[in-house]
């Protein structure tokens, strides 16, 4: 994972929260996840701080604050909506946020999709995959063509160790490039769909969180959760619903290749993401519509 530049602990959080929104004095702070961008912290019951633990997580975090407010009421699921804005002080260099806790268990710790969520994966992506204005911002790795993620993929391959499994993702990811641009007008998309940013509760999806990738986009970034999740047969439900064309779907696995070696390539340090990595890429290369 990225390093940090600056630690961020229960401590820090504390100061921030006391010193800049003393109504929130009172309640408990615990640290839940040291993400690749954010340190997360729960802020009592029903709120959550994010705090950006390097510098490149800072204009994510500024499309979050932006964005994420004007498009979470349609989503049809929680989100987490920004609440407050916290500013630089001599702990933190950079703003950073209160935003609604979403309530639930990761996907990536569950048993995997319910027998309704293709559909309501399909509801959600339906919701936000709508033309962006103009001022959206864009995002040099995701929903962009293919190609332009290359330099990077090949760079995450020769770091597999596992030189069968690397050669294997090499030659498919030598037929996505050669699948049709997207030739269509750019779309809201997360750009990070994956269990770990999906919250289920009572095996429902009920969530999506983690939106510093939010961007216009080309929406076959967002279907690589048929494979980052779903199995075969939700995959086919999942397409059932949403019906979308071959070029798209070749596109969509070429997005969750590049996605599953970045993963594999670079979380030898957290064996949570490494399993969502490994499951990934082990669901494109055994896909036996490919």
């Amino acid at each position: 994972m990225p390093e940090a530049e600056i630690d961020v602990d229960a401590d820090v959080l504390r100061h921030l929260v006391d010193r800049q929104f003393p109504t929130f004095r009172d309640r408990a702070i615990v640290v839940v996840d040291h993400g690749w961008d954010n340190v997360v912290a729960r802020l009592g019951a029903d709120l959550a701080i994010r705090v950006p633990r390097r510098a490149a997580a800072v204009p994510l975090l500024a499309n979050e604050v932006r964005w994420l407010p004007t498009l979470a009421p349609g989503l049809q699921v929680e989100v987490p909506i920004p609440e407050a804005v916290g500013a630089p002080d001599g702990v933190v260099p950079w703003p950073w946020t209160i935003v609604r806790w979403v309530a639930g268990e990761p996907a990536d710790l569950t048993r995997g999709p319910g027998p309704d969520d293709a559909a309501r994966m399909v509801r959600f992506l339906r919701a936000l995959a709508h033309p962006a204005p103009g001022e959206a911002p864009a995002n040099p790795f995701r929903g962009v063509d293919l190609a332009r993620r290359d330099e990077h993929v090949r760079r995450n391959l020769r770091r597999i160790a596992d030189r069968s499994v690397a050669d294997a993702a090499r030659r498919l990811w030598d037929e996505a490039l050669s699948a049709p641009v997207h030739v269509g007008s750019p779309v809201w998309v997360h750009g990070d769909l994956h269990p770990a940013n999906l919250v289920t509760r009572e095996g429902r999806l009920t969530g999506v969180i983690d939106w510093g990738d939010l961007c216009a986009g080309d929406p076959a970034v967002d279907l690589q959760i048929a494979w980052t999740w779903f199995d075969h047969p939700g995959r086919q439900r999942l397409w059932t619903e949403l019906g979308p064309d071959l070029r798209t779907v070749a596109r969509a696995r070429g997005n969750a290749l590049a996605h599953a070696v970045a993963v594999v390539a670079n979380s030898a340090d957290n064996p949570r993401m490494a399993a969502v990595g490994a499951r990934t890429l082990r669901s494109v290369l055994d896909d036996p519509d490919r």
